[in-house]
């Protein structure tokens, strides 16, 4: 504020004290600032959300380990191939489980969510692969259940 004069007054006053307060750095692209800020909400959901990791009970030594993922929009499943045997690994999904088949054997795994099955995908990373299974926005409307006398 120069002379008492308030730069709230006029907000193009207010827009050039604040341009000459955040020094903006020259060269910076769009491109740029995308990639920083996909990095930091990468870093972010990694160390913030509630992750699970689980070992499935019945299978033993034979059951894979994965972790679940759970955010506002999507879950996330991923676990190890074991051996790195892609080729016989399925995967299946229904609304509220997702089903891996492997060397003769299948293991459920409940989601904490109903998910559209049908716009779910796999990705393979090194020797791990990642399920992304998009929630579902909408709830089943209530049925009326009639009680027999």
């Amino acid at each position: 504020m120069k002379n008492g004069h308030n730069p709230l007054n006029n907000w193009q006053e207010l827009q050039k004290s604040l341009i000459k307060q955040v020094p903006l750095a020259t060269g910076i692209h769009n491109n740029d600032i995308e990639k920083y800020v996909q990095k930091a909400i990468k870093g972010y959901m990694q160390n913030s959300l509630p992750q699970q990791s689980y070992k499935h009970p019945l299978l033993a030594d034979d059951g894979v380990d994965y972790e679940l993922i759970e955010t506002q929009r999507t879950i996330f499943v991923r676990f190890t191939v074991p051996d790195n045997s892609f080729e016989h690994i399925r995967i299946f999904a229904n609304n509220k489980k997702l089903r891996i088949e492997y060397s003769g054997k299948a293991q459920d795994i409940k989601l904490p969510s109903d998910i559209i099955s049908v716009r779910a995908f796999a990705r393979t990373d090194g020797d791990r692969m990642e399920v992304r299974l998009p929630k579902t926005r909408e709830t089943a409307p209530f049925r009326e259940i009639f009680i027999r006398e």
